[in-house]
């Protein structure tokens, strides 16, 4: 962005131009398609952790950090949809539809 101020002349400078690139994935974790979530689901019963995962991620839309803080100890009072949380990241509350299950 600065690099375009400055090639514009909206700047006169380029304050980051010997900032490195910060490093990312280049293989991103794949996505699950609707055939891998209904073997996951065929193979783990329901009230297994491993599903109770699965249903944390699938059906509330919140990201790992989020889910991790979803624990029994944070547990107040069971609310129906649409599940209300706040998110770690960006300290607000969205309101999120609860997907059919």
């Amino acid at each position: 962005m600065f690099q375009y101020a400055f090639e514009h002349g909206w700047r006169q400078d380029n304050p980051v131009k010997d900032i490195k690139m910060l490093k990312y994935r280049k293989n991103p974790f794949p996505t699950w398609s609707e055939k891998d979530i209904r073997i996951f689901e065929n193979f783990w019963p329901i009230g297994s952790r491993a599903r109770l995962t699965l249903a944390l991620f699938l059906y509330t839309g919140q990201r790992r950090s989020d889910v991790i803080r979803m624990g029994p100890a944070r547990h107040q009072k069971f609310r129906p949809l649409p599940a209300i949380t706040r998110s770690q990241k960006w300290s607000v509350t969205p309101e999120k539809p609860i997907r059919n299950c």
